[in-house]
């Protein structure tokens, strides 16, 4: 298996707040599933892909990640840290993270969520559509309670909905990005900012976004119900 120079940046500093009152004492993406973190999993999913490097922005709890992944030796692989000191969202995380990000493009991964694509072919993808962004998409039957991706007929992402009282199939965020750097400078510094909800909205008018669609293995644990389905379907590396 190859090395892939990409790095990979897992968001993991949120308070876990729908998680909160069955795991008071636990860091949200450190919750158990079969065995070992939930974040672990995640990890695991992207080294069995070749890759090395891992950045994780923490916040709430960051001790608890910290501890038990140190510096990632024990996986053979290197961990940096970006340390959130008080609440800047998604976006605002990511900009912290800057200074550690080596590789022009690069992976941005929700702590919380894991979906079972094969990492390299969606950076093949997103290197084949010479795109700024690409946002993994995952089809739904029912998105009557998620907001919407809209694609055209070459992928192109020209859009998002909020949610819609209506009962029909359609395409939703994965969280799993690729970002070129060029991205990062689109992200203004010390500010509370949702790259989701502030910076995708804009930033595909000024820069090319693709979405990468696929109908694979995806669960958010934000949810008690998520978090116990997790037990039983969450696929073991």
């Amino acid at each position: 298996m190859r090395t892939v120079r990409n790095d990979v940046v897992i968001l993991s500093g949120g308070l876990g707040t729908r998680l909160s009152s069955m795991l008071p004492s636990t860091q949200k993406t450190m919750a158990t599933v079969k065995g070992k973190p939930f974040l672990e999993h995640i990890i695991t999913h992207y080294i069995n892909s070749g890759f090395p490097r891992f950045i994780i922005c923490t916040g709430h709890r960051h001790e608890d990640i910290e501890n038990y992944f140190n510096d990632g030796a024990r996986w053979g692989i290197t961990i940096k840290y970006s340390y959130e000191p008080e609440k800047r969202g998604t976006g605002g995380a990511l900009k912290l993270a800057e200074p550690l990000i080596g590789s022009e493009d690069f992976f941005v991964l929700n702590g919380d969520t894991y979906l079972g694509i094969e990492p390299i072919r969606v950076l093949n993808f997103h290197k084949r559509n010479n795109a700024d962004g690409t946002i993994c998409l995952r089809k739904f039957n029912d998105i009557s309670e998620k907001g919407e991706v809209v694609v055209d007929q070459k992928n192109k992402i020209v859009g998002f909905l909020e949610k819609q009282p209506v009962h029909r199939e359609g395409l939703i965020n994965a969280g799993v990005y690729i970002f070129s750097k060029n991205i990062l400078s689109f992200i203004p510094k010390n500010k509370e900012i949702s790259i989701e909800q502030d910076i995708f909205p804009k930033a595909i008018k000024d820069f090319k976004f693709v979405g990468y669609q696929t109908n694979t293995f995806f669960i958010d644990i934000g949810t008690s119900e998520e978090y116990f389905r997790s037990q039983k379907d969450l696929p073991i590396h």
